[in-house]
């Protein structure tokens, strides 16, 4: 289920979703004209261990982005393959031409886009665990 939100943004020239329905259900639910696009999906992680032993979610996490930090990933993105797929969004944003663009992807993957756009000159913060429904704005410096 679809959590709402009240949510106020500036209208932007493009809105991107990620492929995944959530971020598609995200725009429409805001009555947004999207394009699609799946380089901005969330991470994709396995479990760390196959078994039936129920973990408190925080764990799974914690234990899933340090093998994801070490490159220790069985069936998952790696860390390489998210970083160049973060490096490809933002050439594509800039390449893009549009002053203003939102985005609507997924927690993980917004920190490693966000630290992205900050490498490439971007100005803008994010909270360490990314909150649904918040806005996140980074400005070219």
């Amino acid at each position: 289920d679809l959590d709402t939100h009240d949510v106020t943004f500036v209208p932007t020239e493009k809105v991107y979703t990620s492929a995944l329905s959530r971020a598609k259900r995200t725009a429409e639910y805001l009555g947004l004209t999207y394009e699609e696009n799946a380089i901005f999906n969330e991470v994709s992680t396995k479990a760390f261990i196959n078994t039936s032993w129920r973990f408190p979610k925080w764990l799974w996490l914690l234990v899933g982005s340090v093998y994801w930090s070490i490159g220790w990933v069985k069936r998952s993105e790696s860390k390489k393959e998210t970083l160049l797929r973060a490096r490809d969004a933002v050439a594509s944003i800039i390449d893009s031409k549009e002053e203003t663009i939102m985005i609507i992807s997924h927690g993980f993957f917004m920190l490693v886009l966000a630290r992205e756009l900050k490498r490439r000159g971007f100005l803008g913060d994010i909270d360490i665990y990314p909150k649904n429904g918040k806005i996140y704005t980074f400005l070219k410096a």
